[in-house]
């Protein structure tokens, strides 16, 4: 289903009180995607999705199985956008002109496009890109507990969505990272490292992000599939402001440093024999 407009014209207003709905997405559509798309020209003039005055746009997209793209420009002079619903909503376009915060209540928040502020609250999920390998771009980031920060690598072609942050990122104790392969499981050669979050300013990091249910502290190690990652907050080596994943050698395992260790005391107990022997 396409919501389209001729260039210039409002397919949605928001209207009524502090808080307008731009999108409802009731129960009773499933898995459906609802596209709200127009041929607007390339530096975003012509904008199909205007915020009223001071009001603040919602997106509710209830179902979790329903999508809403927004591949036209959003505009408002105060306005801000709030994500409610289980569903999810991708914002494609660079040109997004609100000024007001994008708050991610509930369900999930991607795509490819630009917005300015965005607070993802305990239960929300912001996924760049979104369903393929993509860049959402903001201006300051807010992740509290609870939240979750939706990233895909594609191990096939060595590549990852990136969160861009021009700004200042702040990150709550229980935020959540959650890895997806779209590709086929490759191990990528040692030293591969893939950018996830790159932010501009600086970073307040009040808690660091868990991954199944364990805080990745920095430079700290994990296995997804084939390959070994280290983590780490401040860009690899320290020298930039990411937060990147460089595929390392594995840890040996418990088991197999058991092992290692009782060969070591055996040929030492054969060496130690073999001398006894000579006296």
């Amino acid at each position: 289903m396409t919501l389209s407009g001729l260039a210039g014209s409002a397919a949605a207003i928001a209207a009524g009180g502090a808080t307008g709905d731009l999108i409802v997405i009731g129960s009773n559509v499933t898995n459906q995607t609802l596209t709200i798309s127009n041929a607007a020209a390339s530096n975003g003039t012509n904008r199909l999705v205007v915020l009223g005055l001071g009001q603040s746009g919602n997106f509710n997209v209830v179902n979790s199985g329903a999508t809403l793209v927004v591949s036209s420009s959003i505009s408002g002079t105060t306005a801000g956008l709030n994500k409610t619903g289980a569903g999810t909503v991708l914002l494609n376009s660079q040109y997004n002109s609100y000024v007001g915060t994008t708050t991610v209540s509930a369900g999930t928040l991607g795509g490819s496009g630009r917005v300015k502020d965005v607070e993802v609250k305990g239960g929300g999920t912001l996924a760049p890109g979104e369903m393929a390998i993509g860049t959402f771009s903001t201006s300051n980031l807010l992740m509290n507990a609870g939240s979750t920060l939706a990233i895909e690598i594609n191990t096939s072609t060595a590549t990852t969505d990136l969160l861009k942050v021009n700004g200042n990122v702040a990150l709550d104790a229980g935020a959540i990272l959650t890895l997806t392969d779209l590709g086929s499981n490759v191990a990528l050669a040692l030293g591969t490292t893939l950018t996830i979050l790159d932010y501009g300013n600086t970073a307040t990091w009040t808690g660091l992000f868990t991954l199944n249910g364990v805080v990745l502290a920095d430079d700290s190690i994990f296995t997804m599939g084939a390959n070994t990652f280290q983590i780490s907050y401040d860009g690899y080596n320290g020298s930039i402001n990411d937060i990147t994943l460089t595929t390392v050698v594995p840890e040996p395992a418990p088991f197999a440093v058991l092992i290692m260790g009782g060969c070591f005391l055996w040929i030492l107990s054969r060496r130690h024999r073999s001398v006894l022997a000579l006296r």
